[in-house]
């Protein structure tokens, strides 16, 4: 393996640990969750949709396959928008219209729903191991905080405890999604 390979690997993990305390830190303020957290906690989102960006171009230059290597290209793009979403026009629009900063919340949920979804599509026709485990918590990190961006939604259905199932969850895969990257660490040489 090149040089680049093992520096690659060691950033991966990085940016991997990084994405894993926002999600531990996500799910610790929405098991705390109230209004005044909200902002915070699309902040937090958001930060870790940036190093989500960054991680999927990082897989994009590791894979030959033309059609993955595209698709982790768009998910890039999807989580840097998200990113977007949720620090830059929160931030802008908090003290607003709380209808349009509604309405950008739900936008970016929908739009981190459907990368989540894409994670764990691209996770199944993976023909190497090496990113597949990452790639399904990666995934369902990304379904559910989703999810939690729409508090007023869930609650209504589905009562005040979805939320801390939700921060549960999130704390939850969010070690997970770490142990699964850290492993990897010892087969840098075998790749």
């Amino acid at each position: 393996m090149s040089r680049n390979g093992v520096v690659n690997r060691s950033v991966n993990l990085l940016v991997a640990g990084i994405i894993s305390l926002v999600a531990v830190i996500t799910g610790i303020l929405l098991l705390f969750y109230t209004y005044d957290t909200m902002k915070a906690i699309t902040v937090v989102i958001g930060i870790a949709a940036l190093f989500v960006a960054i991680r999927s171009l990082m897989i994009s230059k590791e894979i030959d396959d033309p059609s993955l290597k595209s698709s982790m290209k768009v998910r890039a793009l999807i989580s840097i928008a998200v990113a977007v979403m949720m620090i830059v026009f929160p931030s802008l629009l908090y003290n607003v219209n709380k209808y349009i900063w509604y309405f950008v919340i739900y936008l970016a949920a929908f739009v981190l729903i459907s990368s989540g979804v894409l994670a764990i599509a691209q996770a199944i026709l993976f023909k190497s191991e090496w990113w597949k485990s990452s790639l399904i918590f990666e995934g369902l990190l990304s379904l559910v905080a989703g999810l939690a961006l729409l508090p007023d939604v869930m609650t209504r259905f589905l009562g005040d405890f979805i939320l801390k199932l939700f921060g549960i969850a999130l704390v939850v895969l969010g070690v997970c999604y770490f142990i699964s990257n850290f492993n990897r660490r010892y087969d840098l040489k075998e790749i």
